[in-house]
């Protein structure tokens, strides 16, 4: 038996957004999607969209959403609010063992 093997190396960036809590920041709640099967690439079998609709792209959605309303709200949240967006789900997680740098959004 012999196998051949091919390994590539990509690179790729996790997606995150905060909203400071206002007296609890240092405590947070997250909402949390992988975003690396979004979107459309090379043919594969004929097919060049990524279906990954209903593995993680509603997730996303729900997620953006839910970070949008928390910022339109009077009261803002006690504890502090993160969106994440990892990456690289299918190659292992690796998204989600980096360290990841949180920007916050306004």
């Amino acid at each position: 038996m012999s196998i051949r093997n091919k390994i590539r190396f990509n690179t790729s960036t996790n997606v995150a957004g905060i909203l400071k809590g206002t007296s609890r920041a240092d405590e947070c709640i997250i909402y949390s999607a992988h975003w690396d099967h979004f979107g459309i690439g090379e043919k594969e079998n004929g097919d060049s969209i990524y279906n990954g609709a209903v593995d993680n792209g509603t997730a996303m959605a729900w997620a953006m959403e839910i970070g949008k309303a928390f910022t339109k709200l009077k009261r803002k949240p006690l504890r502090s609010v993160v969106i994440l967006f990892p990456t690289a789900e299918e190659q292992g997680l690796l998204g989600s063992n980096t360290i990841l740098r949180i920007r916050s959004f306004r």
